[in-house]
Order: C-alpha cells, then structure tokens, then sequence
C-alpha cells in the first residue's frame, strides 16, 4: 500500500525530496538517496515521508530496514492521531510479515490495520462502499485460511452495511461460514440461521438455498440427520424452482446420504 504524502509543511519540497532519493536509489546511488530519504523525513511534520522510506524499502525486500522506519511512523502517527497512517503502516507491516510467513504478526498488524482505517472519515463518508470492500477482503482472507483477521473484517463489514438487507445476509452467511472454518458450529449454525432469513426477507432464493446446504451440513457433521435431510430437501427444492439442475441434483444426494447415515448409525449400538 502506498502513501499519498498530504502536509501542512510545503508539499513541494517533501514530494520533490522523496521523489529525487527514490530516483537516485533506481539507480544505485543508495548513499544519496539516503541522503534525501533523510531530508525529506525531517521536512515532514508528519510520518508520511518515513512511510514512504519504509515502502520503499520493503518493495526492495529491505524487510528489516522497512519494519524499524514503518513501526516508527506507527508510533508517530498514533501520537499525532493520524488514524489513515495508522492504517498504511500497519497494513504494509502486515504485507511484510505475510511475506515471511510470520502469520501471527501478519494476523495482528492486518487487524490494527482494519480497525485503524475503520476511525477515518472517509471509512465513514463511504460507508456502503467500505462494507462491500471489506467484506471482499474477509471471503479472500477466510478462503487462505486466514480465519482470524477474515472475522475482524466481517465484523466491519456488518457495522457499516447499514439497512443495506442483502448485505447483511451476505455478511452474516460469509460469517457463519468462517466460524464453521474455525470449528465454533454452535455459533456458526446462529449467523447462517440469521443470513437464511435474512435473505428470505430479500427474496433471495438462491442465498436461502445456500444457507439451507451449509445448515444441513453442519447438522450433519453434530449427527442430527433428519434436521439435515430436511435442510437439503428444502435446498433441492429451492435449486428445482431456479432451475438450477445441477445443485439440485447435489442437493438430492445430500438428503440421501444424511438418511443413509442415520439408517447405519442407528444399527451400531457405538454410535447410538
């Protein structure tokens, strides 16, 4: 993530120095280029110019040099409440940390990144926008098995989707089925009951029929069989009436393996 460097100090001379060092370095002048990186960072009251040096840095796979300018203007940046840099720091942190399979600071910066850039003002000016963003973002971190920071962004998504109804059902379903992910069924099973009426309410057939098929497998995997035969039936019957032949079809053999299961669990005394 790059940074736009917009200072109370000239913004000439700031652009203008870290412009002129990051051309030098492209060349291999990496002493002078320092030089100016340096001169810009004094010029600027803020730490935009020090993330600039940091990005710079970890874009040359400079990871160590990188982390110590980018945590500094963390630091800065939390002093002088600059949520937006916050949120670039972080991220970029999280990038680098990611890059080195470092999952539990990558999950953690990634986390202070989302929440930073969920206190700026243009996060609330562009509030729709921002849910269907992070809610992209979650599908993407929850698909990569990154379960953790996929939840905190769910939950940013949810807290600005406003009366915006098929999102919220989507969000909720998402939700549900990332925590099914981090195995909390109990839990997954409330939000995908939530995301079924909530697109039921939308008069999205297609979203109640999906959550019907997560529903029924989670139920399955708890061994309640005829709550599962009956979601996947209702799910089959949905696909029929969209006419969408093929998960119908998937939906059918569903309901079937679930009795078929029942029928053999309730003949072995072991599983009984």
């Amino acid at each position: 993530m790059s940074v736009d460097i917009s200072l109370t100090h000239p913004p000439s001379l700031v652009r203008m120095l870290v412009e002129r060092a990051e051309s030098l370095a492209t060349r291999g002048r990496w002493s002078d280029a320092r030089a100016l990186f340096s001169a810009a960072i004094t010029a600027d009251p803020s730490p935009a110019a020090r993330i600039s040096f940091g990005v710079f840095l970890a874009e040359r796979n400079m990871d160590d040099e990188a982390i110590l300018q980018l945590e500094q203007a963390w630091e800065e940046a939390k002093l002088r409440n600059r949520a937006d840099l916050r949120a670039i720091c972080c991220q970029n942190l999280s990038n680098i940390y990611r890059r080195r399979e470092n999952t539990t600071l990558a999950t953690q910066f990634q986390q202070l990144a989302t929440a930073a850039e969920m206190e700026t003002e243009q996060f609330h000016t562009e509030a729709s926008l921002s849910s269907g963003m992070l809610t992209c973002s979650a599908n993407r971190f929850s698909d990569d098995s990154e379960l953790e920071p996929a939840m905190s962004l769910f939950a940013g998504a949810a807290r600005t989707c406003g009366n915006d109804l098929p999102a919220r059902a989507t969000i909720e379903a998402n939700t549900g089925v990332t925590l099914a992910r981090m195995h909390r069924t109990g839990l997954a099973l409330q939000r995908l009951v939530k995301a079924h009426r909530l697109h039921r309410d939308a008069g999205d057939l297609a979203g109640c029929a999906h959550d019907l098929l997560n529903i029924g497998h989670l139920l399955q995997a708890r061994s309640r069989h005829v709550e599962a035969h009956r979601c996947f039936r209702l799910a089959a019957e949905l696909f029929t009436r969209l006419e969408s032949t093929v998960q119908a079809d998937a939906s059918t053999q569903f309901a079937l393996e679930a009795l078929r299961v029942k029928s053999i669990e309730s003949c072995n005394p072991a599983w009984n």
